[in-house]
Order: structure tokens, then sequence, then C-alpha cells
């Protein structure tokens, strides 16, 4: 059979495999959380009704990778979708196959035929991939292109025309581009495609004329799958990659409050410190770990690459290259791909060191090990260890669950309570939400209350915008709360502020995904207060999911006191207590994260409706972010309110108070009397 008929014949097999390999229907908490609903967002321009159901950092990404899966889950019956996701996804393996035939196209006979077996079944060993195959993670979808890109680029042969490369180049970074376009997380690839213009080519100016075609080509390939997207950012942001990279763009909309605008998010929970835990990670991977990964998993090819790379460097320095059995038979393409993973995965690791976002190199590792194998073994010996290797990584692999349950006659089964049927004013207390959004009527506002993103009353970002307008427009509407936890007092409070509370009676919708419960909500008369009410025991926490973050009162110049929840000139911490906390005295416990500008021997005294309970001086403050103080009972009104604020008092002569401080975190405790 000729090459190309057992490339197609392998293509349509990796096709009909890739349909029928189902381990369950998909419900991952990306998918609940934002990839459902960003199609449908995105289909039914939701952008000016909702507040950020899926939180701001996720409600605004590039909508075209989830709408194959939306539509799929909208019109077709789930195994169907399944299979259909399943024997696309396959595709990635044919390419495998594709990059390995290329990289092997100086073996002969059935060695060859040996060798692209043994690196598609080590490619098919790959956890991350396991895992995304048949849902609605974009890693997996876009990894067609970005493995597509690899194959375009590495059909240019060495010794060529500069000219000959120009359109594998081209093709290449045209389609990596369109890769990031679509997710932004695989522009770690852009460099390993730039580290592959400077092989292969016959001199200097042909490599710097590849690295020209490599930028322009991936630079319009990204504009073209995510131009218009960015574009929209930016109109309604102020920030094309909105809300990441804040530090450069200084969105308006941030929402993240004063000290934080301006301070791009960065994930450091997975990235290595340092080179040696860089070199070492992979090694991690070979027992069970959650090194990068949320979720256990197994993975030892990426140690075994790393082996056998060690092995063909020292081998090549100890004998040379030309005393090395099979160098001579290593073809360009061979010394391109090791190139592109070597980079990529290095970018990859101190940018992210997500493993979900490696899905791209998990598919590479296969031809990358054989073609290590081919530096330092003979063809047969070669190609056989490939077979020895893929068996061993078949065996010991382990795939994190991210959320799979049986699959049924429709994907989620939402039967909404009555009290949702008509349009009105929803609020998600948590994230993974949003996949209900789809299935409310079309005239309803649904807003997030994420704790990471800072949402707070009166923050007057784009998310706090669309609720008043909301709660403005819809005066008759009825107001819900949906959940998958106990109510929090982080939602009371977030809700307190815009004068909602009474929260009950509550109602579960079904659905096959997640536990939800519904529970009414009531617009308040009078104070904020009157809507957040504090119980005996309970510890009201800003921003504890951010790190250094907490909630902070409006950029502007206080005259006195700080705020998350007050409204109008006086900005003050405006809360009930609950009856069952008796007459008092109270210990107030505040804590603080924050600047204070002027001098340390500043006034901050802190008032209880008014009278003044207790004096600290800046270098207090700053030294131990915690002011505790007594309130007599006498400072209670009769409504139980208690409007806590602080004021800032320079000495005399001194420069004007420059204030920018948040509320960490509030606990009010009885006690017997005050000291």
């Amino acid at each position: 059979m000729r090459p190309a008929y057992y490339i197609a014949a392998l293509a349509v097999l990796s096709v009909v495999l890739g349909g029928i390999h189902q381990t369950g229907q998909d419900v991952n908490f990306d998918q609940l959380n934002y990839h459902f609903y960003s199609a449908y967002a995105f289909l039914h321009d939701r952008m000016a009704i909702d507040a950020a159901p899926a939180g701001t950092l996720h409600s605004y990404f590039n909508p075209l990778p989830y709408l194959p899966f939306y539509w799929l889950v909208q019109h077709l019956p789930p195994r169907r979708a399944i299979f259909i996701l399943g024997a696309w996804h396959g595709l990635n393996l044919w390419l495998v196959l594709l990059i390995a035939w290329q990289v092997t196209a100086r073996m002969q006979g059935t060695w060859r035929f040996v060798a692209c077996a043994g690196a598609v079944a080590i490619s098919a060993a790959s956890p991350m991939a396991l895992l995304e195959w048949a849902t609605s993670f974009a890693d997996i979808t876009t990894s067609l292109l970005v493995l597509g890109g690899v194959s375009a680029m590495i059909a240019a042969r060495s010794g060529g025309k500069a000219r000959s490369a120009a359109l594998p180049v081209v093709a290449g970074a045209g389609l990596v581009g369109l890769a990031i376009g679509l997710k932004l997380t695989n522009a770690i690839y852009a460099p390993g495609i730039l580290a592959c213009c400077l092989i292969g080519m016959p001199d200097w100016r042909a490599r710097l004329r590849a690295l020209a075609l490599a930028a322009v080509a991936g630079a319009c390939g990204s504009l073209v799958s995510g131009g218009f997207w960015f574009y929209r950012l930016w109109r309604t942001f102020r920030s094309p990659v909105f809300p990441y990279y804040d530090g450069i763009f200084k969105s308006p909309d941030s929402g993240l409050g004063p000290r934080l605008h301006g301070v791009s998010f960065y994930d450091d929970r997975f990235p290595p410190h340092g080179i040696w835990q860089a070199i070492e990670l992979p090694f991690r991977w070979i027992t069970l770990n959650t090194t990068t990964c949320e979720r256990g998993f197994v993975d030892i090819r990426f140690a075994v690459l790393l082996v056998l790379l060690i092995a063909c460097v020292t081998r090549m320095a100890i004998l040379g290259m030309a005393k090395i059995p099979s160098a001579r038979d290593l073809p360009t393409a061979g010394k391109q791909l090791v190139a592109f993973f070597c980079v990529a995965f290095a970018v990859w690791e101190f940018q992210f060191g997500i493993q979900r976002y490696a899905v791209g190199l998990e598919f590479l590792a296969g031809p990358a090990i054989v073609v290590a194998l081919l530096t330092v073994l003979p063809s047969e010996a070669g190609a056989i260890a490939s077979l020895c290797i893929a068996c061993v990584c078949l065996a010991t692999v382990t795939v994190p669950d991210f959320g799979r349950i049986k699959a049924r006659k429709s994907w989620y089964g939402i039967e909404l309570p009555a009290r949702l049927r008509s349009p009105g004013i929803v609020f998600l207390q948590d994230d993974a939400l949003s996949f209900l959004v789809p299935s409310l009527p079309a005239e309803s506002r649904v807003a997030g209350l994420i704790s990471i993103d800072g949402l707070q009353a009166g923050a007057g970002n784009f998310a706090d915008r669309q609720i008043r307008r909301s709660l403005a427009e819809g005066p008759a509407w009825p107001i819900s709360v949906l959940l998958n936890a106990p109510l929090s007092l982080q939602t009371r409070a977030l809700l307190g502020g815009y004068g909602l509370g009474g929260v009950g009676p509550c109602t579960v919708v079904p659905n096959h995904a997640a536990f939800v419960l519904a529970c009414d909500l009531h617009r308040m008369a009078g104070t904020a207060a009157t809507a957040l009410t504090l119980h005996p025991g309970e510890t009201l926490t800003f921003g504890a999911s951010v790190k250094n973050a907490a909630a902070y009162a409006s950029p502007v110049l206080l005259r006195s006191g700080w705020a998350v929840l007050g409204a109008g000139s006086e900005l003050n911490l405006d809360v009930r207590l609950d009856g069952s906390f008796g007459l008092g005295p109270f210990a107030v416990s505040i804590g603080f994260s924050g600047e204070v500008g002027g001098r340390e021997d500043a006034s901050l005294v802190v008032r209880a409706n008014g009278q003044p309970v207790g004096k600290s001086t800046t270098a207090d403050l700053l030294r131990a972010n915690t002011v505790q103080e007594c309130v007599p009972a006498s400072a209670l009104d009769a409504s139980r309110n208690l409007l806590i604020g602080l004021d800032y008092t320079a000495p005399p002569g001194s420069a004007p108070p420059r204030i920018s401080l948040g509320l960490a975190s509030l606990k009010v405790e009885q006690v017997a009397r005050c000291p």
C-alpha cells in the first residue's frame, strides 16, 4: 500500500475511533461556568444585557471555539454530540501521524511504519488529551490548528532556497496565529514557530526573511480569528484582552478597586520557581501528582523525552556527530520539531504551568520521542524502542477527572421552577452556574456575584452599572439568586449594597449537572443595612480569593471614611446586628488592606454611628493591618444598625490626606464590658 493511502486510511480510522472513544457526558467546571454561556451570549448579544454571569475573569473570552459545542448540545442528543466531538478531536492523532511521517522521511520500509505507529501510540497516552476528548475544552480543539501549523512549518527542507520555504512558513505561522486568536494561551507556540525559522535555511538572510514572514502571517492569523473580538472588547472596555493585562491597558472597568486597578491578574499556582524546578518538573509527573493540574495525573513521556535529549546531547559531545549511527538519517523536519517543542515547553512552564494549556505539546510528545530515539539508535532499534515506550506510557497514564456523567436524553435536563419562567433579574452566587442562563427567558437579566472579581456595590465598573440599570428598568420584575452552596455572608453583603435582601423561599432547580437552588429576593426599604444582617460568629471577609485584594471604596479623595456598602457622599460600612447578639457592648475587629499617605502620626478614629469609639495612628494600622475596638451599647440605635466609619486626621500644616483603604474583614462579638 502506498504511503498516501496508508495516511488516508489512518485518517478515517482516527476519526472513527475518536468518535467511539466515549467515557461519558462532559460537565466540566469551565463548561458550566463559561463554555456554554459564552457561545449563547455571543449569538444573542448578551454583553449589553448581562453582568458577567461567569465572573469578570471568564465572561469575555473569544466565543468562537465554543460555538460548535453549543450547537451540538442544542440540536443533537448527547450521544450523537459526543460521537461528533470525539471524531473531530480524533483528527489530532491523524495530524500526529502526519508529523511522525515527516520526521521519519529518511527511514525505509516497514521500520518507518513501526516508528510512526509508536509515535501515535505515545501521543495517545496523553492525560490531558484523554481528559479533554469529546469535551467543550478549547485546548484540544485549537490543537488541531497548532499541529497543522507544525506539520506545515516542518515541510520546509534544509538546503532549499529561501523562497521555497516561504509557503510552509506562512502556512505554519498562519495556522498557529489562528489558534492564538481563538484562545490566547496558545501564544506559547509562537516562539516555537520562530525557532523553526532558524533551522533548515541556507543562510541568515533566508532566516531573517522567514522570521519576518512568520511574524506577519501569525499576526494576520490572530486577527482573522480574534480581531473582531479584540475590537469589541476595546470598544466596550478599552482593553482588547479584557480583563487581562490591565497593567498595560488600565481598563476603567477592571472591577478590582483602586489598588488593583492597572495590575495584571496572574495565576501563580503552577509555574516553577527557578531553572532547577523547571528541569525537574517532568520527573514529578511520573507519579500521581497535582503539580500543574487541579486533579491528579501521571505522565512519564516528558521525563522519557528529557532523558533521551540529555543522552543525545551527551553522545554528540563525546563521540561527535559523524559517529552517531543515525544522525545522518535525521531530517531537518526532526530538528525543527525538537526546537519547536523545547522552546514552546519552556515558555509554557514559566508563563502558565497549567497542564491543560499544553495539550498541543502532549500530542507532539510522540513524534519528538521518536526523533530523539533515532538520534541515539539505529533505525530498527529506534522503531522497536518507540513501541516499547508506547506500551509503558499507555500502561502508566492516569487521566484526571474533571466531571463526566452518564449520557442522558438531554445534555443538562434543566426544569425551571415557575418563578424563573417569567422575565426577571437573576443573580448567581457562585461560578459554574451560567449554563442555566440560556434556559431563562430571553428578557431576563443575569448578574454574577463571584467574589474573585472584587465586584462590589458602588464600584462603578461595567458589571455594577449593568446591575443598577437592570434594577432600575425592571422595578416590578421578580428577583432571584441561584446558588449551589449555602447562601454566604459575602453574597448577602453584595446584594445588600443594591438594597436587596429577605432571601427565601428557595426551590430546587432540577438538572443533570449540579445541585442548584433558586431563592427569592426582595427590595428592602431604607439603607443597605436593612439588607445585610450580621449574625453572631460570622466574619465578613472580602477579597479572600485574590492575593492582596480587598473590597475598596470608590477611588476618590475621601473627606471622611471609607466604604464597601455605603451610598451617597458619606461612605461607611453599614450593617445591622441580628437580635441574637444581645444588647451589647460589642468587640469589633476590623481588618484593613490598603495604603495611607501622609505622616505616620496622623490619627485614625473609628466611629460607630457617629460616636468615636477608638483611636489609632497610621503607624499602628500599617503595622497590624487590624483595628480592634469596643462599641458600647449606647452607640446602637433602635434599628440595631451599626454604621462604622473611619476618620483620617492629619496634623495641622501637613499635606492633605491620601487614603486608599479597603475593608478586608469585619467581626463583631458580644462582650461583658468595654475595657
